[in-house]
């Protein structure tokens, strides 16, 4: 068993600096006992991360709900309004008007924003996208500023996207630049 899951299965928790058990069976307390005293430094700090990276979160909570708030408003009156504006009944400036008020949220907290995204890609269908997100999410709760990991995460994407793709390519044509990757057959395609 690893040290998380002796956490879990017996609730360890810190308790003022003291490591405290429950759930523990009388026939395997001093199997436990053992185990937790040639490991304790590893579960302690690992429990003082875990305090650290949920009080982050608790600190954030606020913002992350504004966020959210913000995106589910966006949602429901795009929805509406794109089907006034198809019906030439309402101005784009309405749609315009919805996105300034969610990117003024979003700006306002930037890290509440990027936390979002990681969870959400923490929780993809694509192994990838979720590794990444899982990666950023404990970035973030560990302190690391939310720009470098929104820039991690993006760059962490582009190269397994490459990576998959079977290796790429830049070509430079004037002052624009064009990836190309090969596909099964192994010619060179631009992505």
């Amino acid at each position: 068993m690893q040290i998380n899951d002796y956490i879990e299965k017996y609730r360890m928790v810190l308790d003022n600096g003291k490591l405290r058990m429950f759930d523990v069976p009388k026939k395997e307390q001093e199997a436990v006992m053992t185990f937790v005293k040639s490991h304790q430094s590893e579960i302690v700090s690992f429990l003082s991360i875990t305090a650290t990276r949920t009080r982050a979160l608790k600190d954030m909570e606020e913002e992350i709900q504004e966020v959210l708030n913000a995106e589910a408003k966006k949602a429901a009156q795009y929805g509406l309004y794109a089907k006034a504006i198809k019906a030439k009944a309402m101005p784009e400036e309405a749609i315009m008007k919805i996105e300034r008020e969610y990117e003024e949220v979003a700006r306002k907290h930037p890290k509440a924003k990027t936390y979002i995204k990681a969870k959400r890609w923490s929780e993809s269908s694509n192994r990838w996208t979720r590794a990444i997100g899982k990666r950023a999410v404990l970035r973030l709760l560990d302190g690391v500023h939310w720009e470098i990991v929104a820039k991690d995460m993006a760059k962490e994407w582009r190269n397994q996207i490459f990576r998959d793709a079977g290796g790429y390519q830049t070509i430079q044509s004037g002052t624009q630049y064009s990836l190309t990757a090969r596909n099964a057959a192994g010619v060179r395609v631009a992505i």
